[in-house]
């Protein structure tokens, strides 16, 4: 985990590095550097008449457009982004992506693809669409990848190259329809593996909502009626790290959905540490970490005995190992909880002792809903909250998240800052929530060069050494940036 006092974050969509000094630890990055006047947004808002027009053409069947998108009615026939072309009476090229488009599904090319058929509203998700020829593509819906492909009519192979795709609502045949009301906060199309629009929500010198392209530098208003609405606006930020938070009759949405797919041996990695403080008085059973839809089936859990009985685990497959009489978690005791390509693990870090450890199968599962701390979501028709008290430590899932306790200095909200989503997490509110000591700084860390690096493109773009801080900057090797350090 990062080791250092406090953090400075610079909410951008670029690559990010961290800096190290005395007194702070903070993580900078490039922003999307808007022209003066103009102000980067969290995001725009919809309210189901407004459209970006992003004024683009598809030129091949090889295509790719990622969006991170909140929505805030899922019902009726709309769309989040796309275009259509009309060949003849009977066949289409479309490129749709929409969360309730013909019945609750996605659809790309031809005939609807179902991803999900009960959409999320008022959460931020993720969804990426490769089209990799005229009759295939990927879908990456939440991190969970699912490969197409189609044929048939009434709709032709390939996507729209008559119409330019559209944004919060699908351009079809030369007129906007199927106006969705949603937040965006990213957009990017690449046409033939090239980056043709990188889309940021911005207001212009004029007060103008709407969405800047940092590819061709030009900002895109409204080409429906209305205005768009504006979110926050990008700020620099300040977080302290905590040891631990303790949360009491309370939990936190982490934002994450799992899956496993075992025709990939796909299966997340999960590492949590946390210390039981007060046991669940209004039922025999505690839960410290979960997500599964509705029942029993398709969900990760670990629920805990609210005495020193035993504990177990259910598993996305529908799965629950117990552990035997005496595994129960005991009051202010530090446990880890990890999982390993389905190996469950539950140890006690004060004597190293082993409570539960099980393997389990092999299957493709996925949960409806999100992952939250010291929480159950899909217990029945809600959420199986617990009126327990809980010290958090440390929670990661290998690649998508790690969350640290951290607090906010500019409010002294007490949460979790994901290092791998830079984003902050707090409680619901319901209960309480109260901050650990903060952590202890480093003096060895790293040294990052680099430079600008587009989004959602892999691989790393720092280049680091490892030393002893110094007071001042290093000089950059040549066509290098000096970016920062990063405790190691």
């Amino acid at each position: 985990m990062w080791k250092s006092a406090e953090i400075y974050i610079r909410k951008t969509r670029r690559c990010q590095a961290f800096l190290f000094s005395a007194f702070l630890f903070i993580s900078t990055a490039f922003s999307a550097t808007l022209p003066s006047g103009y102000t980067e947004l969290e995001y725009i808002e919809s309210s189901g008449t407004q459209c970006i027009d992003t004024g683009y053409k598809w030129t091949t069947d090889v295509t790719e457009v990622g969006v991170e998108y909140y929505y805030l009615v899922a019902s009726g026939d709309i769309v989040l982004f796309g275009s259509e072309s009309l060949n003849t009476s009977v066949t289409w090229n479309a490129f749709y992506g929409s969360v309730l488009y013909n019945g609750g599904d996605y659809m790309i090319g031809t005939t609807p693809f179902a991803v999900r058929t009960n959409p999320n509203v008022n959460t931020w998700e993720s969804y990426n669409a490769k089209t990799t020829s005229s009759t295939s593509g990927i879908i990456t819906y939440n991190g969970l990848e699912t490969a197409f492909a189609y044929s048939g009519a009434p709709y032709a192979y390939g996507v729209s190259k008559e119409y330019s795709m559209a944004l919060f609502c699908a351009h079809k045949q030369g007129s906007y329809q199927q106006f969705s009301k949603a937040r965006v906060r990213k957009f990017y199309m690449k046409d033939n593996g090239i980056l043709v629009r990188d889309m940021v929500p911005a207001m212009n010198p004029s007060g103008v909502v709407g969405m800047y392209d940092t590819v061709t530098n030009t900002f895109f208003e409204n080409a429906g009626t209305s205005s768009f609405t504006a979110g926050p606006e990008i700020v620099e930020e300040t977080y302290t790290f905590l040891e631990y938070i303790d949360i009491d009759s309370d939990y936190i949405d982490t934002g994450l959905y799992l899956y496993t797919d075992a025709a990939t041996n796909h299966y997340p990695n999960i590492h949590y540490t946390f210390m039981p403080l007060r046991y669940r008085t209004d039922s025999t059973m505690t839960n410290y970490v979960g997500a599964r839809s509705p029942g029993l089936g398709g969900g990760l859990g670990l629920l805990l005995g609210s005495t020193d009985n035993f504990s177990y685990i259910d598993y996305f497959d529908g799965t629950r190992y117990s552990g035997s009489s005496g595994t129960g978690v005991q009051l202010n005791t530090k446990y880890e909880y990890d999982i390993v390509n389905r190996s469950a693990t539950l140890k006690d870090v004060t004597n190293g002792t082993t409570l539960l450890s099980h393997t389990f199968g092999n299957s493709t599962e996925r949960s409806d809903n999100s992952l939250t701390i010291n929480a159950l979501p899909g217990c029945g028709t809600g959420i199986c909250t617990s009126n327990n008290k809980l010290r958090i430590y440390d929670f990661e899932v290998e690649g998508e998240a790690h969350m640290i306790p951290a607090k906010r200095n500019s409010d002294g909200v007490i949460g979790m800052y994901d290092t791998v989503r830079n984003q902050f997490y707090t409680n619901t509110g319901v209960g309480t929530i109260t901050a650990g000591p903060a952590v202890a700084q480093p003096t060895t860390v790293e040294i990052i060069w680099g430079g600008l690096a587009e989004p959602d493109v892999s691989g790393t773009c720092t280049y680091g050494e490892t030393f002893t801080a110094p007071s001042t900057a290093p000089t950059a090797p040549s066509g290098l940036k000096f970016l920062g350090w990063r405790p190691i």
